[in-house]
Formats: structure tokens, sequence, C-alpha cells
């Protein structure tokens, strides 16, 4: 007899990635641009993200500012996550042009 099926991860595409930075802060003090679309397997978006979910199709070590939109700018609504190995191991906010952990 077989077992029932599972489902595998869902990817939701739910929030939008700068390029990559090797600073937490510079995403607090320059503008830059948030235009490409990521997902997490977890299916977490940009409000539901959260330290271990891991980014598909992987990310190179650093930081990068993320949004809910891929209007988002320096002056728009955003947070700012760190990459180790593919998966997010720190979340910040700028607070008076520093990066400051969740």
């Amino acid at each position: 007899t077989l077992g029932s099926l599972t489902t595998g991860p869902t990817c939701s595409g739910g929030f939008f990635i700068s390029g990559l930075s090797s600073s937490c802060n510079s995403f607090c003090t320059t503008n830059y641009l948030i235009s490409v679309s990521k997902s997490s397997v977890s299916g977490n978006d940009y409000s539901t993200l959260t330290i271990g979910d891991e980014i598909v199709g992987g990310l190179v070590d650093g930081y990068y500012a993320y949004a809910a939109t891929s209007t988002n700018t320096s002056t728009g609504t955003f947070k700012v996550m760190e990459i180790l190995s593919n998966q997010i191991v720190d979340i910040s906010l700028c607070v008076n042009g520093q990066c400051q952990s969740q």
C-alpha cells in the first residue's frame, strides 16, 4: 500500500530585495533600489519573515534590504536581513541612521 502524498514547500514571492552589501548600516544612509522579487522556502513574506527562514534560489552571504513592494527605496518601508548559507540570521530596522536588530 502506498502512503498519502504530502505537499512540498510553498513559495510566496511576497517580498523584494536590494543588491548585496557588506554592511547593514549602509542601507540606513545610502539611496538604493529594491527591485528583485524573492520568496522563502517557508512561504513567509515581508511581514512574516523570521530568523532561520531560507531564501529560495540562494543569496551570497551579506546584507540585503527587503520590502513588501518593489517601489520601495531608502525612503520607503523596508527591513534589512543578514544572510548566511542561504538562511536569514538577523533582521534589522534602521533607527537614526544605524541598524538595530528587531
